[in-house]
């Protein structure tokens, strides 16, 4: 089972081999969103720039959007959501 992070990855890279490398948006509901910005800062300290320097409303460069009460979802330039597998 895939966690957040690595659905979010895998997803970004489905949707710009898809659509010729343009940026989706992802949705997600806050609570999810706090997480995510635990396991990138982990990432972060470990692979690259500190996580201070990562933007909160980014994820790759893809918007993040946040949704009350929302599953997470990949939102594709041309407006079709799709959840993401977790």
């Amino acid at each position: 089972m895939p966690s957040l992070y690595e659905s979010m990855n895998a997803a970004l890279r489905a949707h710009w081999q898809q659509h010729n490398n343009q940026y989706p948006t992802f949705i997600l509901a806050p609570e999810q969103h706090g997480p995510l910005m635990d396991e990138i800062a982990l990432v972060r300290e470990v692979f690259g720039p500190g996580a201070a320097q990562f933007p909160r409303d980014k994820f790759h460069g893809a918007p993040i959007e946040l949704r009350p009460g929302a599953a997470p979802t990949l939102r594709a330039v041309d407006g079709v959501e799709t959840l993401l597998v977790l």
